[in-house]
């Protein structure tokens, strides 16, 4: 269960943290606490929120005046201020939303020129994102791109050539002289992992996207009987996730569904839908982060 207050709070301590020491343990905090229970904290249909917001049953959403319904809107008003930042001096991209930047930066002979970075992205759909570069004279400094800790496999293209990876404290540094115009695309893979109840929900299981936490919404999953199902765990590279959005509902807000084909107790393969924990319940259905398993292997 998350508080929205407390969610909000948590990642301005995280900011201030990474602001101080420069430390990607912070900003994966930041990542993990924004696509999960800030945005899940909000309706995107009505703008209500959810004071607690729990890991199983119906988010209580409500529009009455509450603290939590100043706090959770402005955690999610920092998004734009989480993309880019400096990191000793340079330019850095830190997350990978679809932005507009304009900043200065100064260059390895000491000059400050004006910058511009236009970033098209594809996620949280895709591993994707491409960079415009934009500066008011050629120079030579270096850009910064944020690895993200979920990720295994990360490449790097300037103007469609490969660029090798140097890679330190999560980020991959290009070093070179840029002119206006480059062209900077980031491939990277957003795997399915599947996380362990432990000690506090033994016996269960979750899925995950990248940053994203996934959930059952029982009101995309009405033919299957999911408070009494129990499923079998399989070995992760078993899973095949296929991204079905046509399937959801006209009135739903966000295009990203998932099916995933799990065996039940009686052995019989069955789809379940999930969709990110933060879209889960927007239109008041039961929602269940943690699966119940029969078995691990």
């Amino acid at each position: 269960m998350g508080e929205g207050c407390v969610t909000t709070t948590w990642i301005q301590f995280n900011m201030q943290m990474f602001s101080l020491t420069g430390d990607m343990k912070f900003y994966n905090e930041i990542e993990k606490s924004y696509y999960n229970h800030l945005l899940g904290a909000e309706n995107p249909i009505t703008g209500c929120v959810s004071y607690y917001t729990p890991l199983i049953g119906e988010k209580p959403y409500a529009c009455h005046i509450t603290c939590c319904l100043s706090s959770v809107p402005r955690g999610i008003a920092l998004g734009p201020y989480l993309n880019y930042g400096k990191l000793d001096c340079s330019p850095t991209i830190l997350l990978y939303e679809s932005a507009s930047i304009m900043d200065s930066v100064k260059t390895n002979n000491g000059k400050m020129i004006n910058l511009n970075l236009k970033m098209d992205s594809k996620f949280p759909h895709e591993g994707y994102a491409k960079i415009k570069v934009g500066l008011s004279s050629s120079a030579s400094f270096a850009l910064q791109l944020r690895n993200p800790v979920w990720c295994k496999r990360f490449r790097i293209k300037i103007n469609g050539q490969a660029h090798p990876i140097n890679s330190h404290n999560q980020l991959s540094v290009v070093e070179r002289k840029w002119k206006s115009g480059d062209i900077v695309e980031v491939f990277f893979d957003i795997p399915i992992l599947r996380v362990d109840g432990k000690s506090s929900y033994t016996g269960y299981f979750a899925l995950k996207r990248g940053p994203q936490m996934l959930a059952l919404d029982y009101s995309l999953n009405r033919n299957i009987d999911l408070k009494n199902a129990k499923w079998s765990l399989t070995k992760m590279e078993d899973y095949k996730v296929v991204n079905h959005k046509k399937n959801l509902p006209s009135q739903w807000i966000g295009n990203q569904l998932y099916n995933i084909s799990l065996q039940d107790s009686n052995g019989t393969s069955q789809q379940l839908a999930l969709v990110p924990y933060a879209d889960a319940s927007q239109t008041g259905g039961f929602t269940d982060l943690w699966i119940k398993g029969i078995s691990t292997k």
